[in-house]
């Protein structure tokens, strides 16, 4: 019973921030953590949560502050004057004006006070309509086009304003109250509603999160054969998606500054949490069997029990040059063949050693994947060269030939090989071809220019996104203690034709890539 004490004592001393890290990198702790209740895994949730929002809403707010502080100096400097009274703004200019996308926050801006002609005002709304955002400043109202939306919407300055118990302003008004102290009210208005709202979307879309997962958890002590209540499994739950939720608010908090859309990475948020909790569950069944080397064979990730003292996992970081072609039949095509062009490539990678000198490992990369295709009669003459962009996830097995350096220094050398998944993140294609209906008299045609980004929403040439291949990697490097370094060569294979629907012709195209590489190593 004394015991018994003594460890419940140790469990509530275990702080929130040692909580975050042990569900990182302790996977052996899930047990512990959940056993301390219902109440407390929820709580960790709410803090996690409140934290990450406090960070995103500190990100918005500078950079609503740079925003508002640039639209003050154009109005300042460049924006003629105006004046709002009786529900009516009024700018005094002659024409209306028009401020590109580039220098606005809602998109294309077109202020025309002076115009009640509904006609113009409709061509207005036609050329707003063209953009993803845009507004149109008229004397009564503001009407608004966002890309989330179909159409456009319509606010009047009367009603907008009276809410806020403004009356009248002029363009000095607005510059002085931006400069003021006054302003820092709004900001901090504007921080508590921004955090109000997003604390309690991400938390009820955390929660609910965490509900699905245990269900995939629940389903998978049974399969395992371990008898677990449910709320255990949820509260290993609440800690397996740890990882995933703090690297989603890095994504969200990355996007609030730079435009970045990864398509693949809901896929990636649900794969993560669920790797780290059949891990927990895994270990937990391990430890009834004393097997944990299983776990590591199937997961190849980062659970390290704490009884290990020696360097097992190994992070790594490489970068680049990528070598690929278009591997398709191009027979029945007169004059015609593809070209390898050269493109760069980087991978983080996980390894661990789970016995003498075999690992396993995985990772996360983006390479470039560019060829061309060309035509070399003179008639023709086309060509299109083609910038690939992917993200691939690996999954390897491998040796270590000679010295392995998870036990010793010195040079060693490594093969591995395995499987891949790739992500068709963008697709850029520049070049030329002929328009035959256009025949000069010297007997040329006319080429036309491309160069566009593949749109993949409209996706006219059906091509496939989600891509599997296999690969086969060596490596030479050298290990200083806790740190490598080394050169590799990689050869993937694609596995998935590229097109959705079978061509004309019945030929299969994949890609083929050789990759040469230099990185560092970590080893834990």
């Amino acid at each position: 019973m004394e015991e018994e004490k003594k460890e419940e004592k140790k469990q509530t001393k275990t702080g929130f921030f040692k909580r975050v890290w042990y569900s990182i990198t302790k996977i052996e702790k899930y047990p512990d953590m959940a056993s301390e209740g219902l109440g407390r895994a929820l709580g960790y949730l709410a803090r996690i949560t409140a934290i990450l929002t406090v960070i995103l809403c500190a990100g918005m707010m500078y950079k609503t502050y740079n925003i508002v502080q640039k639209g003050v100096n154009y109005i300042q400097n460049e924006f003629p004057e105006f004046r709002y009274e009786d529900g009516k703004i009024n700018v005094e200019a002659e024409n209306e004006i028009i401020i590109p996308e580039d220098k606005s926050i809602l998109g294309k801006i077109i202020v025309d006070t002076k115009t009640e002609d509904e006609q113009k005002i409709n061509q207005y709304i036609n050329d707003i309509t063209e953009v993803e955002e845009g507004a149109i400043i008229l004397k009564d109202r503001i009407i608004l086009k966002n890309s989330s939306v179909v159409g456009t919407i319509s606010y009047t300055y009367k009603e907008s304003f009276e809410s806020f118990g403004v009356s009248e302003f002029t363009k000095q008004d607005v510059i002085n109250y931006a400069n003021s102290s006054k302003i820092v009210t709004l900001y901090v208005s504007i921080f508590l509603t921004i955090f109000i709202y997003a604390f309690i979307m991400y938390l009820l879309t955390i929660i609910s999160n965490v509900v699905l997962l245990s269900f995939f958890g629940y389903i998978t002590t049974l399969l395992a054969r371990i008898k677990m209540r449910y709320v255990a499994v949820f509260n290993m739950s609440a800690y397996a998606l740890t990882l995933s939720v703090i690297l989603n608010m890095l994504y969200v908090a990355v996007n609030i500054f730079v435009t970045f859309n990864m398509e693949y990475f809901q896929v990636m948020y649900v794969a993560v949490a669920a790797i780290y909790l059949v891990a927990a569950i895994l270990i937990l069944k391990a430890d009834f069997m004393k097997k944990q080397l299983v776990i590591f064979i199937l997961l190849g990730i980062i659970a390290i029990p704490s009884s290990v003292k020696a360097q097992k996992l190994k992070v790594s970081l490489s970068a680049g040059l990528s070598k690929s072609i278009l591997n398709s039949d191009v027979s029945n095509l007169v004059n015609t063949r593809y070209n390898t062009k050269t493109g760069v490539a980087t991978r983080v990678n996980l390894e661990y050693n789970f016995f003498k000198n075999f690992i396993v490992g995985t990772g996360l990369g983006f390479i470039q994947k560019n060829y061309e295709y060309k035509k070399t009669d003179n008639i023709t003459g086309t060509h299109t060269l083609y910038k690939n962009n992917f993200m691939d996830i690996p999954l390897n097995v491998g040796l270590y030939l000679f010295n392995n350096p998870h036990k010793e220094n010195g040079i060693w050398l490594k093969v591995q090989g395995g499987v891949f998944y790739e992500y068709f993140t963008k697709m850029h294609r520049k070049g030329e071809y002929p328009i035959f209906a256009q025949l000069q008299e010297d007997g040329s045609y006319i080429k036309a220019q491309v160069n566009e980004t593949y749109d993949f929403k409209r996706n006219e040439n059906n091509l496939k996104r989600n891509l599997f291949g296999i690969e086969g990697t060596g490596e030479v490097g050298y290990s200083f203690n806790r740190i490598d370094v080394f050169a590799s060569y990689t050869y993937q294979y694609g596995l998935t034709d590229i097109y959705k629907a079978k061509t004309s012709s019945n030929r299969k195209s994949k890609r083929i890539s050789n990759i040469i590489s230099l990185g560092v190593a970590y080893k834990f």
